[in-house]
């Protein structure tokens, strides 16, 4: 952070209980450099250091950082700017690449072409309930909503994508830098590989909890479009929160006249009038998800009105 171009900021470092050299690390930088200064070495853990890292700093704008990842000199520069130009967006992240190249799975870069795809607030809020659509520490980000939200909150499930869901919910827009200025070092260590709090479940809870909230406000029953294994978890999933699925929708003739949960499999092609019934789209095949987006749409369906995309 000390090689960035944009000067005007300070490091608000919480060293959380270490046992290695960090606490000497944070020691000589806060001596060479008053912009860093540390709150304490205090185990408190992650949701825990984020909040006292909030209370901690000064500025109406808070940038994301974890200690082992890293940032291109311009990134707090064109984050600044962009949220200086554009006071309806409240969070600005940028594009990313996971890093070393060894450690990074197939899995993690197909999420990454995913993540850097969604740049605007119109395509980071469409699929939002598919997955955490913004890199957490490659943010900066308004104080007064974060703190209007309830800043993090640790109650058992990812405090990012919590926090991106009540962002959204309460009105606010995120964007992105259209330049990769953070490189997210993956490895087996991290949290969301070994905190049970980052587990599929625990994200599906959350989109639950928002979906029922928003999208699905004011719904009954609901159309679930795909009766693979993705769409029959969707079903028990929405069963939680007292929601019927009165059908799905698939274009398996292997699975069409079945039933699953109860509910019968029909074509994709009775997807019925726009408004009548909202279509929850839970499809995991690759490039599926586009495609359906068109077909919906040249039937007039819009979403997130008509239907809303998860994963």
């Amino acid at each position: 952070m000390a090689a960035q171009t944009f000067r005007d900021f300070e490091v608000v470092l919480h060293d959380d209980g270490s046992t290695d050299g960090t606490r000497d690390i944070i020691e000589r930088f806060t001596a060479r450099d008053r912009r860093f200064r540390c709150t304490g070495s205090q185990r408190l853990g992650l949701v825990g250091a984020l909040n006292r890292c909030v209370e901690a700093a000064d500025g109406p704008l808070l940038a994301r950082m974890d200690a082992d990842d890293l940032c291109h000199p311009e990134r707090l520069r064109l984050q600044v700017e962009m949220l200086d130009q554009n006071p309806e967006i409240d969070v600005v992240s940028c594009r990313i690449r996971c890093f070393p190249d060894a450690a990074v799975e197939a899995g993690m870069r197909r999420y990454e072409s995913w993540l850097n795809e969604l740049m605007t607030p119109a395509h980071i809020a469409r699929d939002l309930f598919v997955e955490s659509p913004v890199c957490h520490p490659s943010v900066t980000l308004r104080r007064r909503p974060l703190e209007e939200v309830g800043a993090y909150l640790d109650d058992g499930t990812p405090e990012d994508y919590g926090l991106w869901l009540r962002l959204h919910e309460a009105g606010c827009a995120m964007a992105k830098v259209d330049k990769m200025l953070f490189e997210w070092r993956e490895s087996r260590r991290r949290l969301t590989r070994t905190d049970p709090r980052y587990g599929r479940d625990r994200f599906t809870s959350l989109k639950v909890r928002h979906l029922v909230r928003g999208p699905l406000r004011e719904c009954d029953t609901v159309t679930i479009w795909g009766a693979g294994k993705t769409g029959r978890s969707w079903a028990d999933a929405l069963g939680t929160a007292g929601m019927e699925v009165s059908r799905f929708l698939d274009v398996d003739p292997k699975k069409l006249g079945r039933r699953v949960r109860s509910s019968p499999v029909e074509p994709h092609t009775r997807a019925g009038t726009p408004g009548l019934e909202k279509i929850v789209v839970a499809v995991g095949a690759a490039g599926a998800r586009c495609l359906i987006r068109d077909y919906l749409a040249q039937r007039g369906f819009k979403e997130p009105e008509h239907f809303v995309c998860v994963a």
